[in-house]
């Protein structure tokens, strides 16, 4: 069997020549476009059919099926790729996108051809970001007034863009120059600094409530983060251990016995989820402004304008009080939007709700149905299993 390995650059070089070499056992080529080197390819013949991707059936439920990695050849591939390109960029800022190798299997025989299942795949592909609409006419429109949050976004960008690549050692650094900068009052020594934090009330807010949403790593390394969260410590231990971490990464130092490694980067995982958590609360409190009511109303206005409005049906059932039986009523929803998604489900449901705590502010809600007026599509259905007090006790004697 033949595996071919394309790896991307993450931008384009200039060569002033190319040939094909050996590497691994195999052959290692420049893809060129335009005179400019775009990718690499890197060959093997003669390998076994039992590298290939293999597809598992299901004989029940969704899925139907799951695709088993089964490509040893691979990591020792990305490794020596990436040991190459820490050589290079002790001179050029170059970079591959080491995490987004596309791979082929093809048979080098009629045998071979019939027992590879799964013929290619890309290792590390993302989904395309979604974003709700609102989102982007939100920010538009708030960035006509004002100022943007530029600072908290460049330094979120930046370790969010880290997280990603799995550079967790500078995605701290990113998270914790944000936190220094707005938190700690001008404080850079050890003891200054946790001073300076721990008698923040907004910053210790955050933290606790970072510490509540926190993501989970995905590659567990015991480390002292790690060690440290698993005890469900206070608010002012997680402080304390951030300047701490501060202190060992944001200071080289190689005679340490616990020195720090850039290569030594999943150490710092967790560590880096953390960090980012909290400057993320930071980021979106910053961005408030993009959600003032007067950008939801000038959102709606504009889709009325161009005709982008869904009108929707909700018939829903409720109780007066001191009434023995229930109301049916209905209710039209015009809401923005060409068609229905998730967000503009939760949009209706809560433009319903609101409209019925206004209309009938001490009436229990029974139950509600949605759908779309023109198609009868079904958007949401919510029921209510509580029944107040007077209701229990009138059942009761009846």
């Amino acid at each position: 069997m033949r595996v071919r390995y394309l790896v991307q650059l993450k931008e384009p070089i200039w060569l002033e020549d190319h040939w094909p070499i050996p590497i691994m056992g195999g052959d290692f080529r420049v893809v060129s476009k335009d005179g400019k080197a775009t990718a690499f390819k890197i060959t093997f013949t003669g390998q076994s059919v039992n590298l290939a991707p293999a597809v598992q059936l299901h004989e029940e439920g969704p899925p139907k099926y799951t695709i088993i990695k089964r490509d040893t050849l691979l990591p020792f591939v990305r490794i020596q790729l990436e040991k190459a390109f820490i050589y290079l960029q002790c001179y050029f800022d170059v970079d591959v996108l080491i995490g987004e190798i596309e791979i082929e299997y093809a048979g080098e025989t009629e045998e071979e051809k019939k027992l590879i299942e799964v013929t290619g795949s890309t290792r590390g592909e993302k989904p395309p970001l979604l974003m709700p609409y609102d989102i982007l006419t939100r920010a538009i429109m708030a960035a006509e007034i004002g100022q943007a949050p530029e600072f908290e976004a460049t330094f979120v960008s930046a370790a969010r863009s880290a997280m990603l690549q799995e550079r967790y050692i500078d995605s701290f650094r990113y998270s914790f120059l944000l936190i220094e900068s707005l938190y700690g009052n001008g404080k850079y020594k050890k003891i200054q600094l946790k001073n300076a934090l721990r008698k923040n009330a907004d910053f210790k807010t955050l933290v606790t409530t970072a510490l509540n949403e926190r993501a989970s790593s995905v590659h567990h390394q015991n480390s002292d983060t790690e060690k440290l969260l698993a005890a469900s410590p206070t608010t002012e231990a997680v402080i304390d251990h951030l300047v701490d971490k501060r202190g060992l990464y944001f200071h080289g130092n190689v005679e340490r016995k616990d020195a720090w490694r850039p290569h030594e980067q999943k150490i710092a995982e967790t560590l880096a989820l953390l960090s980012l958590d909290i400057v993320l609360l930071i980021s979106h409190a910053a961005a408030t402004p993009m959600f003032d009511e007067t950008y939801s109303q000038r959102h709606l206005d504009n889709a009325k304008i161009v005709g982008a409005i869904m009108t929707m049906n909700v018939s829903f059932k409720f109780r007066e009080p001191g009434e023995n039986f229930d109301r049916n009523a209905n209710q039209i929803i015009n809401v923005p939007g060409t068609k229905v998604t998730p967000k503009m489900a939760v949009y209706a449901a809560k433009s319903f709700l609101e409209s019925f705590e206004s209309s009938a502010p001490v009436a229990d809600l029974k139950n509600a149905s949605c759908t779309v007026k023109d198609t009868g599509q079904n958007v949401f259905d919510i029921e209510f299993h509580v029944e107040s007090d007077l209701e229990i006790d009138k059942d009761a004697k009846s």
